[in-house]
């Protein structure tokens, strides 16, 4: 007996490759190696929030590959005290050895799935072409697969623009030809930069690599609490009378805003 109009469903699987499937992030290095007693690091939490839209490889050329973005988030440790992450996050060509163990896994999954078997087509084509070439230097215009890396700066204070000229500095010097290594640069902002006094004179940090310099200050003990962000990004995207009448004043009778964004790094610069 069949009851009503049949139906044919058709499901069509989309083909799926190594860069659409998400990648579990970790914690690589950190200094100082171990937590303070009074301050740990958020080990757990850090990779999550770090990419909110999860980790994934990209697949795009030299030339067109995203450039280096920032953002920030803000977590709360076990006694409820605020820790502030500022973050530089940036793509960055895997190693010859990652290289060789995706393609591996697509040799060996050319047989069911038909992206890697495509892949492994093309590949061995341009494997062929390269051996000829394999002298000259990569073109911009040449595909290449990139993992997505993240630098982080965890402190108990809100220094967003701060932090966030800093760690342009870092990646920046990372790519110059400078004789000073990175691991100079982190270990004297971690070590031997003081955090400025409570109304005190603001702590200035050089920025040899991107030119200028970053300062840290600390608004008196009586005043508001220090806000390092800008208004502009506030009121350019929800407007001055929503902004102003509506955040603004919910905020004043201290009341809870809740931002919610397709785009973290707009939360982060609105809030």
């Amino acid at each position: 007996v069949m009851l009503g109009t049949p139906l044919l469903v058709l499901r069509h699987n989309l083909p799926g490759g190594l860069c659409d499937v998400p990648m579990v992030p970790a914690v690589r290095d950190r200094l100082p190696g171990a937590d303070y007693p009074d301050f740990p690091l958020p080990q757990e939490e850090l990779p999550m929030f770090c990419y909110p839209d999860g980790c994934r490889l990209e697949r795009c050329a030299y030339g067109s590959a995203p450039e280096p973005h920032l953002y920030g988030f803000v977590v709360k440790n076990e006694g409820g005290e605020n820790i502030y992450v500022s973050c530089l996050s940036f793509l960055e060509p895997l190693s010859s050895a990652k290289t060789q163990l995706l393609d591996e896994m697509s040799r060996r999954r050319r047989h069911t799935s038909l992206p890697h078997r495509l892949f492994c087509e093309t590949e061995e084509e341009q494997q062929q072409s390269a051996r000829q070439e394999e002298a000259a230097l990569t073109p911009f215009g040449s595909p290449a697969t990139f993992e997505s890396k993240t630098i982080c700066v965890v402190s108990r204070h809100s220094f967003w623009t701060a932090y966030s000229r800093v760690l342009a500095n870092l990646h920046a010097a990372s790519a110059s030809a400078s004789d000073l290594p990175i691991e100079r640069l982190v270990s004297h902002l971690v070590l031997s930069v003081p955090l400025p006094v409570a109304g005190g004179p603001p702590v200035t940090i050089p920025l040899d690599a991107t030119g200028g310099s970053a300062r840290l200050r600390l608004p008196p003990l009586q005043d508001l609490p220090l806000c390092d962000l800008s208004y502009a990004p506030l009121l350019s995207r929800l407007g001055v009378e929503t902004a102003v009448l509506c955040v603004l004043g919910l905020l004043a009778h201290e009341r809870k805003v809740v931002l919610i964004s397709a785009c973290p790094r707009a939360v982060h610069r609105c809030c």
